[in-house]
């Protein structure tokens, strides 16, 4: 299992290399890891894919709103 800032670290790297589509990357080197039985490599490109979602997400700046 990988610590929540590894996967940070490595999200922001998929979203410098892949831009919008780091986590469709990282959902496909999650289930690279699957088919071949590797349940820990799966976990860690699980939370890699989360915090990719998370840095994609669009967050208004302080006193902006969204509609």
């Amino acid at each position: 299992m990988i610590a929540n800032l590894d996967a940070y670290r490595a999200a922001k790297f998929l979203v410098y290399r892949f831009g919008t589509t780091a986590s469709v990357q990282a959902a496909r080197n999650a289930e690279e890891m699957w088919q071949t039985g590797d349940v820990e490599g799966w976990a860690a490109w699980v939370l890699i894919e989360q915090a990719a979602d998370d840095l994609l997400l669009v967050r208004p700046a302080t006193g902006e709103f969204l509609h």
